[in-house]
């Protein structure tokens, strides 16, 4: 009895160490994205940083799902599915910032 407790116990703890680190990397993934806008001063800069980093990480995401390497599973809070949401959070970002500062809406 005591060693499934204990053996359940350690499985917790490596689930719940395991989903720090993937919220760890979500935020550097969004720290990176406000360092590139306060860093880059030009519209085209920004956005080859954005776009170049959403893509690649979905491209990250997408092989780590489809190799079986670790599956996307919100409920995991996994790499893939970390990838994946920043990923498309650049991309979507990146079409918001183009509608937003390169059509004149704010001057």
């Amino acid at each position: 009895m005591i060693n499934v407790f204990v053996f359940d116990f350690y499985l917790n703890v490596i689930d719940y160490f395991y989903s720090s680190i993937s919220a760890i990397l979500s935020g550097v993934i969004g720290i990176h994205y406000g360092h590139v806008l306060i860093h880059f001063k030009g519209h085209a800069e920004r956005l080859k940083q954005w776009v170049s980093m959403g893509v690649g990480l979905l491209i990250i995401a997408i092989l780590l799902h489809f190799t079986d390497a670790i599956p996307i599973n919100k409920q995991l809070y996994s790499i893939s599915y970390v990838c994946f949401t920043a990923g498309a959070a650049g991309i979507v970002f990146s079409a918001f910032y183009i509608l937003v500062r390169t059509n004149c809406v704010v001057k």
